[in-house]
């Protein structure tokens, strides 16, 4: 097993520099889209931890997203999503359920070439269709991303506002800095939150480990706020044909 973990990561320094449209955060989306014609997969692991103190009541969930590159400004891509979460059986006991909860459509727009303009900007739009065997409403995501690479310093922030229907807007952001210390690996640091009514905030760090057609980057962020999760943490490995 320890052989087999030291050949995939001594495959990322073996393999160099990344494609165009790799992830450096896990959370906090940068200005970039895949060359035209190109195709990605992603695969995403999501945990959620509420509390330290009952570290038996925590959620999970998957996504497999395929993404195309209609032109270099314009991704488009579709998600499918499963989610794990807890609930009370019949004998007050604590168990857990996987559901097919969401299918997502999105599409990314790069508004100009990279260094351009002062700051590298991209528009981000999804429609969340919500399934049947878990009832919510659809929902709608607006995202307008920033980003800024400086030699081998890489800034990124994230506005959301995301509406499901019969509710009301929710706004969010995300910020991140990361540097990359080798060509192949890039630890970071990021802040999350959410406006509302039950303001939320948390700070973590992450990592990226890149090759030429594969990056996995993973991280995990720490609640500042009541109203936070305890923990939250995602790993995405995306592949690249």
């Amino acid at each position: 097993m320890k052989q087999k973990m030291l050949l995939f990561f001594g495959s990322f320094l073996i393999m160099g520099s990344a494609f165009a449209d790799y992830r450096d955060f896990p959370y906090t989306y940068q200005a970039r889209t895949l060359p035209q014609k190109h195709l990605e997969f992603e695969y995403y692991i999501d945990a959620a931890l509420p509390d330290f103190d009952l570290q038996n009541i925590y959620s999970w969930r998957q996504q497999l997203e395929i993404e195309y590159g209609v032109t270099d400004k314009l991704s488009v891509a579709l998600y499918q999503s499963w989610s794990t979460e807890p609930f009370i059986d019949g004998s007050n006991s604590i168990q857990y359920r996987t559901t097919f909860d969401e299918i997502k459509v999105m599409s990314k727009y790069r508004l100009a070439e990279p260094g351009q303009w002062f700051i590298d900007p991209l528009l981000y739009v999804e429609y969340i269709m919500s399934t049947s065997f878990v009832g919510k409403a659809d929902e709608v995501e607006v995202k307008q991303v920033f980003s800024k690479d400086i030699d081998d310093l890489h800034l990124a922030l994230n506005f959301s506002e995301e509406y499901q229907f019969e509710n009301e807007w929710e706004i969010a952001y995300d910020t991140a800095v990361g540097y990359s210390v080798l060509p192949w690996i890039e630890p970071g640091l990021q802040l999350r939150g959410e406006f509302h009514e039950d303001q939320t905030a948390s700070i973590g760090p992450s990592i990226s480990l890149k090759g030429d057609n594969i990056y996995l980057t993973t991280g995990v962020v720490f609640g500042l706020t009541d109203k936070a999760n305890d923990l939250d943490a995602r790993a995405l490995i995306g592949i690249h044909i």
